[in-house]
């Protein structure tokens, strides 16, 4: 344990008017395995990540909205080769307007690895 849950806690109540290195150099304790500010925020944040994961409100929640809001991506992992996908080489389209056919084809793609692919999802 570094400590950090009071840390997690005071940036989730996400304070105004204030700076999260100066709350977070609070926490710095080489003791503890927390060498900077830097260190602090981050393993904060993997609390907030954690905590946030074990939620099944918040997983509901930020699935619909990667799917209402997601903009699906794809790239050729190598240009220069020849393919069907050609297509999907440089591509972008908000999830939830794909058609399921090209869904499929971009999916048959990355597994057949000629794509990459991502999900952009705005902040």
């Amino acid at each position: 344990e570094k400590g950090l849950e009071p840390l997690s806690e005071w940036i989730w109540s996400q304070p105004k008017q204030a700076d999260v290195m100066v709350e977070a150099a609070k926490y710095v304790n080489e003791e503890k395995g927390v060498a900077s500010a830097e260190e602090a925020v981050q393993g904060a944040m993997d609390i907030l990540a954690e905590n946030i994961a074990d939620d099944a409100t918040v997983r509901s929640w930020v699935r619909r909205y990667s799917l209402d809001h997601g903009i699906l991506t794809s790239e050729a992992k190598d240009t220069e080769v020849e393919s069907v996908y050609e297509n999907y080489y440089i591509y972008r389209e908000l999830a939830k307007k794909m058609p399921p056919h090209r869904i499929l084809a971009i999916n048959r793609g990355e597994r057949e690895n000629i794509l990459k692919v991502g999900l952009d999802v705005p902040s």
